[in-house]
């Protein structure tokens, strides 16, 4: 019926678009004979093949915003071209104008807040911030991707344009931060004065660090408020242009590397004359002197950091007589104690009164907190140039308690092996930066430990899919030596496994099962708690062939 109405459908749909744009353009030149402002089509330029092609659409209402800011000389440009104004940067490429051009398209109040400290509320919590101009963060990271998406999509609208900050409780890691940065909107975003003058630089949860006992435990991240908050405290004294610590300054991060490795190499003395420090002798002085008072049942075992207990409940099924020790209220644990309280009480003498710990046994499994040495923290705690963690990062302190249980771990099997020479021994801690550390040499070089690799994996059930988890075993079971030293239970190219769907992959990843992936393979914990009651058997009957240093 329209095309008998109008002849030509299409004829009449053109005419009307023309008649639009006349319109359209016949505002533009109202507008800018009204700001005494020229604007001329622009002649359109060679496309870089090299490039994604934009639309029209975003190109010449980029190109109006910036013809018609710029044109105001009272706006100072100058500001927010980020640490290296000459270098090449993704928004420029992508947008193909100059920086002094894009930051006078931007609002007066989103420049005065370039490089300051302030305030961001999210999830119902004041964080601390460091509000940034998109020449900050270099590199094509995917922030910048969104910033300059978000950039172009609201051209209409600038002043809703979200602001680009930096979390200080990220902080640093040198590896991927992609965490560390966030578009937030503007109602969301408060000066530092405001934030000091409402008290959010001392938030409530400040009870816990004066009172623990009182007001509970800091979570991680209030604890990660809190050095946030510490942080920027110290950057508000500096500059603006000095500001964000190595995040931002590459010769800060080549002091922090230096530092690192400072304090890597005296670890590494440390760790070559452990056998005679004194905390280690004072702990196998006092196992060596309590072997005659052995009151141990035959089978009997001790999970150290046990969380579920998954690999007690396998051991009291094969006949083991098992104690559990965790330092988490939460859990059901026999002892609540955490591994440095432990090895306190060896060293004064004080774990003679202790109705479950003060005995000798057979088996001892321990799993010590694995969350800063796991690579799936995308390096938040530690990576492989830093693996001793970042020094003046505000999670470093997560990073050293860790160390320091593992140091505390290997006095304490000194001890119990000191109490029953035929100890059997294995530490687990998934595949990360322990095996890079300094720190695993001790496992070998004191304990006499070999190491192996498992992967989860390899312990799926039809109807009971894991994904491919490597851990690593350190131990001096035979029989878990032989099982696992030849790859059997690893998974490699062109090994057979369950978790591996039809296209060669496996069909679920670490990521989608973070709660099934904390727990032991059930199939795991069997096999294993076999073995070691192979190996407790054959240490009653004195065929044990165990290395001990």
């Amino acid at each position: 019926r329209k095309k008998k109405k109008d002849g030509d459908g299409n004829a009449a749909v053109r005419i009307r678009n023309m008649s639009m744009k006349k319109l359209k353009r016949k505002k533009e030149e109202k507008r800018a004979a009204i700001d005494n402002i020229t604007v001329s089509k622009p002649n359109k330029p060679a496309r870089d093949k090299s490039k994604p092609k934009k639309s029209h659409r975003q190109a010449k209402t980029v190109l109006a915003n910036v013809a018609t800011v710029s044109s105001n000389t009272n706006i100072d440009a100058s500001l927010g071209l980020g640490m290296h104004p000459n270098e090449s940067h993704y928004i420029t490429n992508e947008l193909c104008i100059t920086r002094k051009e894009l930051i006078s398209t931007l609002p007066e109040e989103m420049r005065r807040m370039f490089n300051c400290c302030c305030w961001v509320i999210w999830k119902g919590m004041y964080r601390p911030a460091l509000s940034l101009s998109p020449f900050e963060v270099t590199g094509n990271r995917g922030i910048v991707e969104e910033w300059t998406s978000t950039y172009v999509a609201n051209q209409s609208f600038l002043s809703q344009l979200p602001y680009l900050v930096y979390w200080y409780e990220e902080g640093w890691s040198n590896s991927k931060d992609f965490k560390a940065f966030s578009l937030v909107r503007k109602e969301k975003l408060f000066s530092y004065d405001k934030g000091v003058a409402q008290g959010w630089d001392e938030p409530s949860f400040c009870n816990k660090v004066d009172d623990p006992f009182r007001y509970g435990m800091l979570t991680e991240e209030e604890d990660d408020i809190l050095r946030g908050i510490k942080q920027m405290k110290q950057d508000q004294g500096l500059e603006t242009n000095e500001r964000g610590g190595p995040m931002f300054f590459p010769h800060l991060r080549d002091e922090e590397k230096r530092a690192s490795d400072q304090r890597l190499e005296g670890l590494r003395k440390t760790y070559g004359s452990w056998a005679s420090s004194s905390g280690y002798e004072t702990c196998l002085r006092r196992g060596n002197t309590a072997l005659g008072d052995s009151n141990a049942q035959p089978r009997s075992s001790l999970e150290l950091c046990a969380g579920e207990e998954g690999m007690s409940q396998a051991l009291a099924a094969a006949g083991f007589e098992t104690t559990t020790l965790d330092n988490d209220l939460k859990r059901s644990a026999t002892s609540q104690l955490s591994l440095e309280e432990l090895e306190r009480r060896i060293i004064d003498g004080t774990i003679r009164h202790h109705p479950h710990l003060d005995k000798s046994f057979s088996v001892m499994w321990n799993a010590p907190e694995c969350r800063t040495w796991s690579r799936a923290q995308n390096g938040r705690y530690r990576n492989k140039d830093f693996v001793d963690g970042f020094r003046n990062r505000a999670l470093d302190a997560h990073a050293q308690q860790a160390r320091r249980d593992v140091e505390s771990l290997v006095n304490i099997l000194s001890y119990y092996r000191g109490r029953n020479p035929n100890l059997i021994m294995v530490i687990e801690n998934p595949v990360g930066y322990l095996q890079h550390h300094p720190l695993s040499r001790l496992f070998e070089k004191v304990l006499g430990l070999t190491r192996l690799k498992i992967s989860y994996c390899q312990f799926s059930r039809e109807n009971d899919i894991y994904p491919q988890k490597d851990t690593h075993l350190w131990t001096n079971s035979s029989i878990l030596i032989h099982q696992f030293g030849g790859r059997e239970f690893e998974c490699h190219k062109g090994k057979a496994c369950k978790g591996i769907g039809p296209d060669g992959k496996h069909t679920v990843q670490v990521q989608d099962l973070p709660d099934k992936c904390s727990s032991y393979p059930p199939l795991m914990c069997k096999l294993i708690a076999g073995a070691l009651l192979m190996e407790s058997v054959k240490a009653e009957v004195g065929m044990g062939n165990l290395r001990r240093c």
